[in-house]
């Protein structure tokens, strides 16, 4: 047997229910993407361990696509459960736990997300211009908003671009996201201020709580003060929602309280979707909106998971 540096255990996106050996020049940390020669295919596999020999005659890694582990380690233990609790291939559990762009190889880089801040003054120079002032508005009251948030607070590109060429808005640094977030503007009835106690009192904790009411009741009130004490103490939020209910409307009304609001569902784009795994990973988005899927999100400091319309198909 040929000597190994290393020797590097993967799983492959096949249906398989074994893990495959590699050579390395190097150990590799768990939660890294490899390239690999699987066949006579070359594959974006995810390392799962490592061991100091092996009994097979190796082929090497192609390539090392991340130099630390994309999966964190919480997700490592997760798709290693699933695996077990559903007697599932282990790659397979990866492909779906992972963005496309991510099975497909490419690089875990997020993409530049400038912050845009409204200026006062200067809306005279609009009287002729309705949309962009009704931009420029929607701007001012969310406190500025990131390139990737326009979308939700119904703000076209275009819009912006021109309020940018007239001086009336400029990119800055973003605030911390706490700081973006903005206070409720009227006080909970005595059933939410209820429900917010003691469902706050129970963060940070391994604490389930069912929350009933019909239409109209004020559960998003509720959501939304809890994600609040979440992010405040600096944590991240999940909110699950059915497909239908996902709309403009309902992102809108929390990045009006919250700025940095991100979503996840299947109508985005493979390299929106990848853009906001990472950057759910970095920390920059510190709420998250999506569908099922969404469940797999990388949120390193989760402080509280909503799913809102529990019941639905």
């Amino acid at each position: 047997m040929p000597n190994q540096t290393a020797v590097v255990q993967v799983a492959v996106p096949r249906p398989l229910r074994r893990l495959f050996d590699y050579a390395a020049d190097a150990p590799l940390p768990a939660g890294a993407r490899v390239r690999v020669p699987f066949g006579r295919a070359s594959v974006v596999g995810v390392v799962v361990g490592g061991q100091d020999a092996s009994e097979h005659r190796l082929k090497p890694v192609q390539s090392v696509l991340d130099e630390a582990p994309l999966l964190t380690p919480d997700l490592l233990a997760l798709a290693k459960w699933l695996a077990r609790y559903y007697h599932h291939p282990i790659g397979d559990v990866f492909a779906t736990m992972l963005p496309a762009k991510a099975r497909r190889g490419a690089p875990a880089q997020a993409k530049e997300d400038p912050f845009w801040l409204a200026r006062e003054g200067g809306d005279q120079a609009l009287a002729r211009a309705p949309r962009q002032r009704l931009a420029l508005e929607r701007l001012r009251r969310a406190g500025g908003a990131r390139a990737s948030e326009l979308r939700g607070l119904d703000i076209e590109r275009r819009h912006l671009l021109a309020l940018a060429a007239k001086g009336l808005v400029c990119r800055a640094p973003a605030p911390a996201p706490a700081a973006i977030h903005q206070p409720a503007t009227h006080a909970p009835t005595p059933a939410q201020a209820g429900a917010i106690e003691t469902i706050t009192a129970s963060l940070g904790q391994a604490a389930v709580h069912l929350l009933d009411g019909v239409t109209g009741s004020g559960k998003t009130e509720v959501y939304m003060r809890v994600i609040a004490a979440a992010v405040r103490a600096g944590g991240q939020a999940l909110v699950l929602v059915p497909e239908i209910a996902l709309t403009p409307q309902t992102v809108a009304r929390f990045q009006a309280r919250f700025g940095a609001v991100a979503t996840l569902h299947s109508a985005a784009s493979d390299s929106v979707r990848f853009d906001t795994w990472l950057k759910c990973r970095s920390g920059i988005h510190r709420v998250l909106i999506g569908t099922r899927s969404a469940v797999f999100a990388p949120l390193p400091r989760l402080g509280v998971i909503v799913v809102d319309e529990e019941h639905d198909g």
